[in-house]
């Protein structure tokens, strides 16, 4: 685990994404959408990461349905728009994997009550997800799973935001009521903490 001020998250995760990417001749690569990543998405688009242009990039998730349908695909084009983003398709198992921790314990849209099991599928978000996200309850989302996760040969946790130290804390204790406990057990993780 690695405390860090947030700007240093963007140079950080270039880091890991340059390293990761050479040591294991990585393809493909997992990426979130949201505030845990837009930073980073922001310097790419400044200043493109090298190893870039050796990935095939996923987003890990999507609304499928009302009006918050492919919100993250739209994030996508805003934020990334001279990269590729292709949407969480099934049969898909990428290299490496950048995650951030959600609120309820959650990554992409795994919630909680979902088994560690799942890989990929329709979801139904957790009252949490769609209060954040402002959709309507009963809201369903495509999503890749721990399964997924646990198999990328590195995989990088960012924790960021309000509200996420209590969470970070109950993961590290190893509450295994969040799905995000599951990935400590990876073989190359990384987790970086933004504190302020």
């Amino acid at each position: 685990m690695i405390l860090l001020k947030t700007r240093d998250v963007v140079t950080r995760t270039n880091s890991w994404l340059t390293e990761k990417t050479l040591h294991y001749g990585a393809s493909s690569l997992y990426v979130p959408a949201g505030e845990s990543i837009k930073k980073i998405l922001a310097s790419w688009n400044k200043e493109p990461n090298p190893a870039l242009s050796f990935l095939t990039l996923y987003q890990v998730d999507d609304i499928i349905e009302g009006p918050g349908k492919n919100v993250f695909q739209r994030f996508f084009s805003a934020t990334l728009p001279n990269w590729k983003v292709h949407p969480p398709i099934e049969c898909v198992q990428a290299d490496l994997g950048i995650l951030g921790l959600g609120t309820n314990g959650h990554v992409a849209f795994h919630e909680p009550g979902i088994p560690n099991s799942f890989r990929f599928g329709e979801v139904v978000l957790h009252e949490d997800t769609v209060w954040r996200l402002d959709v309507p309850l009963g809201t369903k989302g495509r999503t890749y799973g721990i399964a997924a996760f646990m198999d990328t040969d590195a995989l990088l946790l960012i924790v960021r935001g309000y509200g996420k130290k209590k969470i970070l804390k109950r993961m590290l204790k190893g509450d295994t009521s969040l799905p995000a406990t599951a990935l400590l057990k990876h073989r190359d993780l990384t987790v970086l903490i933004a504190q302020n």
